[in-house]
């Protein structure tokens, strides 16, 4: 999917990317049996990761219950930030909505 992206988008290093091999990191704190959790584990990798010779934590615990509370937490962070964003159209809407309750 990325490779077509860089292919539409011309990016001059778009065969390199293409050809290279995908790693599978093995992470502590990864949950195969949440799936509806993924939007938030790649949203706080894309704000953790520091490059690919950093040592990476992203911050999740490897305790199922301490884990469970972080991602509720973060569901609301980048909810809201979403919604509150000068990019969303409706953010007035949203914002006197919730002002309302």
């Amino acid at each position: 999917m990325m490779d077509t992206y860089l292919e539409h988008s011309e990016h001059p290093a778009k065969d390199q990317i293409a050809a290279a091999k995908i790693k599978r990191c093995d992470i502590n704190w990864a949950t195969p049996a949440h799936p509806m959790d993924s939007a938030v584990f790649l949203m706080q990798h894309m704000q953790k990761f520091n490059g690919i010779n950093v040592p990476f934590e992203c911050g999740f615990s490897s305790r199922w219950k301490k884990k469970q509370k972080q991602i509720l937490s973060l569901r609301k962070k980048f909810a809201t930030r979403m919604l509150l964003s000068d990019v969303n159209l409706v953010k007035a809407k949203v914002r006197e909505a919730a002002l309302s309750v």
